[in-house]
């Protein structure tokens, strides 16, 4: 049986805040627009006489509730019509003990036609593109787990389902849907190598959504599989001490001489790792910013700039009161990036005074907040 959200404890990276989540999620969905309605309509061909159809979303415990259930009537089509939701969600359609799961948004109208003999799966869905696309994921992700015993197959779906859904989603609750997907009684993103996709979700809703609630639990879960990834990876890519993993970073300061994130991290006072682009009136007021949390709350800084121009980076950075180096050569921009997760800059790491990576900010304001 096919489950989505009901499971977030079980997993090794979905874990209990995300009930917390549910929670907030389901009190908006319970604060209706005024006198607005969002519609699902549709059909379930061969539905014996006197069938019912059940509308249904989780509650702030995980647990699937029935919002309302209507009786399909004898040409087999069914309606249903609820206050706008104040936030997108997921909710289901249960017909027996089948499911199907559709996001929501505002005031949509969908319309589902699907058979009583394969419900879940033999089905179409009109009336939003997120709504359209999930069911085609659902459809792939049935077709294709029984590869998945082959973990070479499992992770090749999910880059595919990554670049054809996820990549350029902009927040929407459909990718939060994909990687919190249950499957076989597992969460389809699972793995120690899935962290990236986390942080990328979650970077899009901070973009897009920046009032909704899942981008702190997504974040959190793709810090907590970094860490767990650091705590494997070889003395090639990792600085270990006792307790502590860094992602260690080797560049050139100002003087041409190498140093390293290791030299700075785990000694006592929070680090902020600090990653940003070509230098710009932009960078200039976040430096003066960045100076006044220096000083607030003693913390140590590693700067990396990406800028492509060395000679402008190294005349910005003379008189910053921390260590600044040039990550501008492509091939080690390119390794730096994708161990830390970049899409965009400029963006914040924060180790704490042991050196445990434990948060990510995107922007200052929410840098501070952190701090």
């Amino acid at each position: 049986m096919n489950k989505f959200l009901s499971s977030y404890s079980k997993s090794r990276f979905l874990f209990t805040p995300l009930f917390v989540l549910s929670g907030i999620i389901f009190l908006l969905f319970l604060s209706s627009c005024g006198e607005k309605k969002f519609k699902i309509s549709g059909s379930v061909e061969d539905a014996p006489e006197e069938s019912f159809i059940a509308l249904e979303m989780s509650d702030a415990n995980g647990r699937w509730m029935t919002l309302d259930s209507v009786k399909i009537n004898s040409s087999g089509e069914f309606s249903f019509s609820r206050p706008a939701v104040s936030a997108p969600e997921i909710i289901r359609l249960r017909f027996r003990d089948d499911y199907i799961y559709l996001p929501v948004d505002s005031i949509e109208h969908l319309t589902v036609k699907a058979s009583a003999k394969n419900f879940s799966y033999g089905f179409t869905v009109e009336g939003s593109e997120n709504a359209h696309n999930m069911a085609i994921f659902d459809k792939r992700l049935a077709d294709a787990a029984p590869s998945f015993s082959n973990p070479d197959s499992l992770n090749a779906f999910k880059r595919r389902i990554y670049s054809d859904y996820l990549k350029d989603a902009e927040g929407s609750v459909f990718s939060y849907y994909v990687l919190t997907k249950i499957i076989d009684g597992k969460p389809l993103y699972d793995s120690l190598e899935d962290y990236p996709y986390f942080a990328a979700v979650a970077t899009a809703f901070r973009q897009y959504r920046p009032e909704d609630p899942r981008p702190t639990l997504l974040e959190a879960v793709s810090l907590e599989g970094l860490r767990r990834r650091n705590a494997t990876l070889g003395k090639a890519n990792v600085y270990q001490a006792p307790e502590t993993a860094i992602i260690d970073i080797t560049l050139p300061t100002t003087d041409g001489t190498d140093i390293s994130l290791s030299d700075i991290v785990g000694k006592g006072k929070k680090t902020i790792l600090y990653f940003s682009g070509a230098h710009s009136e932009d960078t200039a007021r976040l430096n003066i910013a960045l100076r006044s949390l220096r000083e607030k709350y003693g913390i140590e800084i590693f700067h990396v700039s990406f800028d492509p121009d060395s000679h402008a980076w190294r005349t910005s950075s003379l008189n910053l009161p921390w260590v600044s180096v040039w990550g501008g050569n492509p091939t080690a921009a390119e390794r730096i990036l994708a161990d830390y997760n970049i899409t965009a800059l400029p963006v914040f790491f924060i180790y704490d005074a042991q050196g445990q990576l434990t948060n990510r900010a995107a922007t200052l304001q929410d840098l501070t907040s952190l701090l």
